[in-house]
């Protein structure tokens, strides 16, 4: 289930509650959505600044970390899932004048943020190493309250790291329009009022 409460200063708090079978199989759990093209400047605090996920963090550490969009790609041998971020705080996807969404969390968050969906990744070009014939425009944005471990080698993610059957998951956070970061007082100002649509229809 998924609940949207939407405040008068745009403000918008997300519950959302996933809950597992016995024949749960699944590697993640959260929601996703696409971004307006023009979002590609990010920044968030939590682990980083490489990817990282419950049982591949030794090498990862907290901070307030930036790139890009583009950035957030990795070149496996074999395309796949990739760009975890784990344990964030909070996220902030912007366009060169600062304006955008921010992100905070209220539970435990992992974010990817790519140019390319999963699906096209395991199922349309699978061995071949182009990324350009499934990149999109849009940013596609995900947010996970759990996700399965790597595991290593051709071998199964310890029990440890995966995600449990029969049981309740939550995801839980809060955004908001940022307008203006990196603008001068005078020109945001003009810039709020403006209203910039930030999530695609598709």
């Amino acid at each position: 289930t998924v609940e949207y409460t939407i405040y008068a200063d745009g403000i918008v708090d997300v519950h959302a509650e996933f809950r597992t079978d016995e024949d749960f199989t699944l590697p993640r759990l959260g929601l996703a959505g696409s971004i307006t093209p023009g979002y590609d400047n990010l920044t968030w605090y939590g682990l980083g600044p490489d990817e990282n996920y419950a049982d591949r963090k030794a090498a990862a550490w907290f901070g307030v970390f930036e790139s890009t969009v583009k950035d957030m790609e990795e070149g496996y041998a074999r395309s796949q899932t990739m760009g975890n971020r784990g344990e964030a705080r909070w996220l902030s996807l912007t366009d060169d004048m600062g304006r955008g969404l921010k992100i905070t969390a209220g539970s435990e968050l992992g974010f990817s943020a790519l140019h390319v969906r999963d699906w096209d990744l395991i199922h349309t070009i699978r061995h071949n190493h182009d990324m350009n014939l499934i990149r999109l425009p849009q940013t596609i944005l995900s947010l996970d309250c759990v996700q399965i471990g790597l595991g290593n080698g051709g071998i199964d993610p310890l029990d440890e790291y995966r995600i449990r059957n029969n049981s309740s998951n939550r995801l839980r956070h809060n955004s908001r329009r940022r307008i203006c970061r990196r603008r001068m007082p005078s020109d945001c100002s003009r810039l709020q009022c403006r209203t910039k649509k930030l999530f695609s229809k598709k």
